[in-house]
């Protein structure tokens, strides 16, 4: 590719954009292959500029060229219109192209519903009152008792003050009371606070002290409120700027902050699946936790629309086994899960084709990056259902963009898509100067789907939703920390973090709250925290400390203690590495890059190791020990202490099937996380697989 800068004004070729003084065309050349992947030569010619790009066909292609080249010419122009201006206030994107990523790729204005989610859902009661609206085991709850039973609550509610912006924690499993107190809590026009019951006590008090709590939803609420009054409550007339819920994830200053969203993002979000994907939820599988947003993303997907939500026991969420057998059981059409948790239930399916998921037609990854193998593994497993790779943090309530993963990308790992209705998406530089297609810069979100904001946190609030440069008067961004670039299709593609934020298993994880809360154990000075690829490629959390003494430093069982006081699990590092010194960059910051690995400093047993004694003890201990990473494990080693999670635990069920012929279910981990306990469980199982069932013989004679 040739161009020529200066004489007289002239068209670009082949770009369909005027340029002043610019000719962009092909020149033929003789050689046939490029010494490097982009080389660009320039010099003058006459009263003019002239040079050429060299570029090697593998990695580039004539379409990114032609753009760098349009790009080029735009720079030369600004600074021969003024040559005083400094490089970095220099504009890439043409006029044409600013157009393009700012307006034409955001046209995504679209009528917000009148109503409120929990209207939408009450409607839903009225229309097909013996539908099943919600299913736990064998207990079905029909649209008219989930109407009638979150009346009860939200009266029961208002008597006791509850109305707009008052929170309400709830602490309560997944199952049909959590749902029957979500809708009971916003009809009576309160603000909706999930809890995780297994977080620690500690960090729950927190959450309902920060967030301003005036009453805690549980059991016990739930009982008394089906005992007073049944008289029907008008829905809580709430305003599209009310508060409908609060999420706390984790913070960058070392503690949980609060996302404040609004009904009126909350009903925008909900009614922009029903227009972006090709069908509703029939029956929708609840496989995320009851603290994160992702669950409201098909709870109220399958309630507004007439579906059935079918909500899984405790663990079995996590467990290929236990999802294939709810999907057939009551025939889902519908789940969204994590990329690494749909691998394993893929997994699983290539090694039971006899239980097909035939009734599944959607399946959305989120939570974390969509690898390019997923969709392939996805069409062999599940023919016939699509998969759909979303994105949205918190701040955006639940998403932002989607795109059909369907693999088309080859290599690639699917993009991030474009943006849902009433949502805007900027790739934008730090001066907030959209940057040029194929160039990454921060993920800037705005629309009618913004979170409020941090409660009680005002100057977080203006740090991370600024105004909008590109929309009316008023309108805002979230500046979400993502590295992001726009594809020549208009489509979005992840790139990473710009931050210090982590995600692990989907959790988003502030390494300040983690270092903040080690740094409160007494016995260690400093303390840095990151992520580091297991055995197997997937992300755990490392800490990394100095100890105050350095003669009597502590454990790293004692470290897992004191921080499984203070954070949810998956906030708790696998590995604890002691250094002398924590390594500085030229600014005095921690330098992540200089941080060894962890090369199996994980938490100590509590006692002494005791060898494995029985066949099945051995044979449970080898299976940890390749699949933890370490060189050896005693049968009172705790699973979880050692660096264990669910994913793995999933891989333990799995060994354990295939090794022993053992089908364990992975709650049998979570019940005896010991390699002692589980051995029991193992032998228990396998005795029960051997008996022959009882069944009724009739008499004779």
């Amino acid at each position: 590719t040739w161009f020529t800068y200066g004489g007289a004004p002239v068209d670009a070729v082949d770009s369909g954009q005027g340029f002043t003084g610019l000719t962009v065309g092909e020149l033929p050349v003789r050689v046939r292959t490029a010494k490097f992947d982009l080389a660009l030569s320039i010099g003058e010619a006459g009263p003019c500029l002239a040079g050429s790009i060299q570029y090697a066909a593998d990695v580039f292609d004539d379409t990114t060229i032609q753009r760098m080249t349009r790009h080029l010419g735009a720079i030369l122009a600004e600074v021969a219109a003024d040559p005083t201006r400094r490089i970095r206030e220099l504009a890439m994107v043409t006029a044409e192209e600013t157009e393009q990523v700012l307006r034409r790729w955001n046209a995504t204005t679209a009528e917000i519903p009148p109503a409120s989610v929990h209207g939408l859902a009450s409607m839903q009661a009225a229309r097909r009152p013996d539908t099943a609206a919600v299913v736990a085991g064998d207990d079905v709850v029909t649209y008219r008792d989930l109407d009638q039973r979150a009346e009860q609550l939200a009266r029961y509610l208002r008597d006791q003050g509850i109305g707009p912006e008052c929170v309400v924690g709830v602490r309560l499993p997944r199952g049909p009371e959590l749902v029957v107190a979500m809708l009971g809590v916003l009809k009576a026009g309160g603000v909706y606070l999930p809890l995780d019951p297994d977080d620690p006590e500690q960090r729950q008090h927190f959450i309902l002290s920060d967030a301003g709590a005036a009453l805690v939803c549980t059991p016990q609420t739930l009982e008394a409120a089906a005992a007073a009054s049944t008289q029907p409550v008008p829905i809580a007339a709430a305003r599209a700027d009310h508060a409908a819920y609060v999420i706390y994830t984790s913070g960058s200053a070392g503690v949980p902050k609060g996302v404040v969203t609004t009904h009126g993002a909350l009903a925008n979000s909900t009614a922009a699946r029903t227009r972006r994907y090709e069908r509703s939820p029939g029956t929708f599988l609840l496989l995320s936790p009851v603290a994160f947003d992702s669950s409201l993303a098909g709870l109220f997907w399958t309630l507004c629309t007439g579906g059935t939500l079918v909500t899984p026991a405790p663990r079995r969420e996590l467990d290929p086994a236990d999802i294939a057998t709810d999907v057939n059981r009551y025939g889902v059409t519908h789940l969204l899960a994590t990329p690494s948790l749909l691998a394993q239930l893929f997994d699983w399916c290539e090694g039971h084709p006899d239980h097909p998921l035939h009734t599944l037609r959607t399946i959305i990854s989120a939570g974390e990056a969509c690898p390019p193998e997923l969709a392939h593994r996805c069409r062999s497993a599940v023919p016939a259902a699509r998969l759909f790779n979303e994105y949205g943090p918190t701040e955006a309530t639940v998403w932002a963009s989607m795109a059909p993963a369907d693999g088309t990308d080859g290599d690639r790992a699917p993009p991030i898509g474009t943006p849902i209705a009433n949502t805007t998406m900027f790739v934008l530089d730090r001066s907030m100067t959209p940057v040029p297609v194929g160039v990454p810069g921060e993920l800037h979100i705005g629309g009618a789907g913004l979170a409020r904001g941090y409660t009680g946190r005002p100057e977080l609030t203006a740090q991370r939703f600024v105004a909008d440069p590109f929309g009316a008067p008023g309108s805002r961004l979230y500046r979400t920390g993502d590295r992001v670039r726009w594809r020549a299709d208009g489509q979005l593609e992840f790139l990473g973090r710009l931050d210090d934020q982590l995600k692990v298993r989907a959790y988003r994880v502030e390494a300040a709250e983690v270092s903040s809360a080690l740094n409160a154990h007494p016995e260690v000075d400093g303390s840095a925290v990151g992520v580091r690829p297991d055995p197997h490629g997937h992300p755990r959390l490392i800490a990394w400390f100095t100890a105050a003494d350095p003669a009597a430093p502590p454990t790293a069982t004692e470290l897992s203690t004191h921080l499984a006081t203070r954070l949810p699990a998956y906030m708790v590092p696998t590995a604890f590495v002691r250094m002398a010194a924590l390594p500085l960059t030229d600014r005095g910051k921690i330098d992540s890059r200089a941080l060894p690995d962890p090369d199996g400093a994980r938490a100590e047993p509590a006692g002494t190791y005791v060898p494995p004694r029985t066949p099945t003890e051995h044979t449970v201990a080898g299976i940890w020990a390749e699949l933890l990473g370490i060189d050896r494990v005693g049968i009172h080693d705790n699973f979880f202490t050692l660096g264990g999670h669910s994913l793995i635990a999933n891989r333990v069920v799995a060994r354990v099937r295939s090794t022993l012929g053992v089908d364990l279910a992975v709650a049998a981990l979570f019940e005896a996380p010991t390699v002692a306990g589980l051995a029991v469980a193992v032998e228990d199982a396998g005795r029960d697989e051997l008996v022959p069932p009882v069944v009724p013989v009739p008499r004779t004679g």
